[in-house]
């Protein structure tokens, strides 16, 4: 009996938990669209469970604030869990925020927004198997043809999964000041290797104390971790 009352707590106490929720992200859009978006922004953060919407709704709260920085942070971690459509809208957002801002080097995150990413591990494993059946049960001239095809297909789908996966499992951040000093080492005492410009993703890949050693697409270098906004 004391388990089945322990049990019906935990059922109450999310259901009021869910609806709790529910209301805040209701209230939160309400304010959005009278276009009060610091009050729909405090509305957003008391929601307790994370989802693509949820980012979603708060990064464009911070893009009409102007505060462009938080903006890519929350899209960036809407696209984690979004859907195939919602991504395609998060990266014309991302774009856009870049534009404003004249950044030209492209975003090193990468969601492809044209399968699930469940989806795609199952064409390339598919894939795999079309390509093994025709090595072992094909002959002739259609065995080479399907081959090839296979081949070609199967490199094309690994590669898509490698960089998606890549994605999912490394650390990105923005940076959130304007020309930020790329120094040699964990230190300010390291010499100084170049510069940073505001807004410029970055991916984390050490942190010693307080320093996150990242690179880009053309350089690496360590920055004072609290000048990194982390997705």
């Amino acid at each position: 009996m004391q388990h089945n009352w322990y049990g019906l707590f935990i059922i109450l106490y999310m259901g009021l938990l869910y609806g709790q929720n529910e209301q805040f992200f209701l209230n939160g859009n309400n304010c959005y669209q009278h276009g009060d978006y610091q009050k729909a922004l405090e509305w957003y953060q008391k929601v307790d469970i994370p989802c693509a919407v949820l980012m979603y709704n708060i990064g464009n709260c911070f893009y009409n604030m102007h505060h462009i920085v938080d903006a890519l942070v929350y899209w960036s971690r809407a696209q984690k869990t979004a859907s195939v459509v919602d991504l395609r809208t998060i990266q014309n957002h991302k774009l856009l925020a870049y534009k404003v801002l004249h950044i030209k080097e492209p975003d090193p995150i990468f969601y492809n927004s044209f399968v699930s990413f469940f989806c795609l591990q199952s064409i390339v494993l598919i894939l795999w198997f079309f390509v093994c059946i025709v090595i072992f049960f094909l002959r002739g001239f259609m065995r080479w043809i399907l081959l090839i095809l296979g081949i070609i297909a199967l490199s094309f789908g690994s590669i898509v999964l490698y960089k998606e996966s890549y994605t999912r499992t490394s650390l990105y951040g923005y940076v959130n000041n304007d020309q930020e000093i790329l120094f040699a080492g964990p230190g300010n005492w390291y010499h100084q290797i170049g510069t940073l410009p505001y807004a410029t993703c970055v991916e984390i890949v050490h942190k010693e104390q307080d320093w996150y050693a990242i690179c880009t697409n053309t350089t690496r270098g360590w920055v004072p971790a609290e000048t990194i906004k982390v997705i």
